[in-house]
């Protein structure tokens, strides 16, 4: 029988590594706001612990997956249906309802559950790429704490190869690396053409949400915004503008401090890209808290081993160090 015994958190008894970066802001107790009315109180939330620990033994014949943070095993990918979320009882990774009810414990890492991701797996020729895309990441001032970041973008033309997987997305990275969240554009990684789905990593375990379809043309907006803060750790929304349904609550034990925009591809051949000169990451928006106004971004360019473009292009920065800046991943 599942538990329905709710995830363990504190309140109002902020941890020294929360108190003492929060201490700077003149915060010194649990907080939750929206953008547009940042708040202190008193409330409580679920949080989210990475499980320590080294990664669980692979088979060599296991099938892999696709995922923004690259192939990785199936038993390492799960999925979240509507109106689950990531927390923590505990040391112990689980499901929570929207009432922060425990739905199923995930166990630790090398004690995982049976996957319940239904991705496709993917043929051995995605699996030996020599590159994985580029890729730009900022980090924010270590005095900072960052309120929301987003970036919109348009889904670009279809590729001529529908048998190939791309992603392009923005997401936020932890200040301990262990911890990644995405709201991700794919193309063909699970069912044809272009779909939406927001992505988390855990200490190298993987969770994804429902998939939409999109077209090309249509406007994306990528918003990652922390919601509150507990001695328990750092609870953030993954969510795409105008598809709530899709969105989730994750809580890391440490504090993003990392922006990231990045084209990923699982191809060596260029021609698998769409036919079109770039894609614009850009109305890039990275709010602190205590604060509502545009932080500028100084990005770094990453190739990551990456195929270059016949243009040479590949990634074009502009207005960099700004809060007018946008990100040109060349595909031509």
């Amino acid at each position: 029988m599942k538990s329905k015994r709710k995830s363990s958190e504190s309140s109002c008894q902020i941890d020294s590594m929360i108190s003492n970066r929060f201490a700077k802001l003149g915060l010194y107790c649990f907080f939750t706001f929206p953008l547009s009315m940042l708040a202190a109180c008193g409330g409580d939330s679920g949080g989210i612990t990475p499980a320590a620990g080294a990664s669980p033994v692979v088979s060599s014949k296991e099938s892999l997956v696709a995922t923004p943070f690259g192939m990785q095993p199936t038993s390492k990918v799960f999925a979240l249906k509507p109106g689950e979320n990531l927390g923590r009882d505990g040391d112990t990774v689980v499901k929570t309802d929207k009432d922060g009810n425990i739905i199923e414990r995930m166990g630790s890492i090398g004690n995982l559950p049976d996957s319940t991701s239904k991705m496709a797996a993917v043929q051995n020729s995605q699996t030996s790429i020599s590159g994985d895309g580029y890729l730009t990441e900022y980090d924010v001032p270590s005095s900072d704490v960052i309120a929301s970041f987003s970036t919109d973008w348009v889904v670009p033309k279809d590729p001529a190869q529908a048998n190939k997987i791309l992603f392009l997305w923005n997401g936020l990275i932890s200040s301990d690396t262990k911890t990644f969240m995405q709201p991700v554009l794919e193309w063909n990684n699970g069912a044809p053409g272009w779909q939406i789905r927001n992505w988390v990593e855990i200490n190298n375990i993987y969770y994804h949400g429902n998939a939409e379809p999109v077209q090309a043309g249509d406007q994306l907006t990528g918003i990652m915004t922390l919601q509150s803060a507990t001695s328990a750790g750092y609870t953030y929304k993954i969510s795409f503008a105008g598809y709530p349904e899709l969105d989730y609550t994750a809580t890391f034990a440490s504090p993003a401090n990392q922006l990231a925009e990045e084209w990923e591809t699982r191809t060596d051949s260029q021609t698998d890209f769409p036919p079109q000169n770039y894609a614009r990451m850009g109305n890039i928006k990275y709010l602190k808290y205590g604060s509502k106004v545009n932080q500028p971004v100084t990005w770094s360019i990453y190739s990551n081993g990456a195929l270059s473009t016949p243009s040479g292009l590949n990634t074009v920065v502009n207005n960099n160090g700004t809060t007018n800046t946008s990100v040109d991943f060349y595909f031509q």
